[in-house]
């Protein structure tokens, strides 16, 4: 995958556009949208400095993704953490 970056705002505030990620991200929203009500769990891995941020950063700010959810939450996990922190 390529990662190109353009300038151009989003709602984040990351003055980037992306591109070579598309159908990895419309995989996601997909399964984010189009799946049960049910509470479900994407994962998203892989070596260092695939662009496993950039990607989920992509898929947060997605339009469909607004739309989809009412309530949406950016959460950092490092590898150690502490469970009761992230739930909080």
């Amino acid at each position: 995958m390529e990662k190109v970056l353009k300038g151009e705002r989003t709602s984040t505030s990351i003055d980037e556009e992306v591109v070579g990620f598309e159908d990895d991200a419309d995989n996601i929203i997909q399964q984010l949208t189009g799946g049960t009500k049910e509470l479900d769990i994407v994962s998203i891995v892989g070596m260092p400095g695939l662009g496993k941020t950039t990607l989920a950063t992509m898929v947060f700010t997605h339009h469909c993704i607004d739309k989809h959810f009412d309530v949406r939450a950016w959460c950092s996990i490092s590898k150690e953490y502490n469970l009761r922190k992230v739930f909080l």
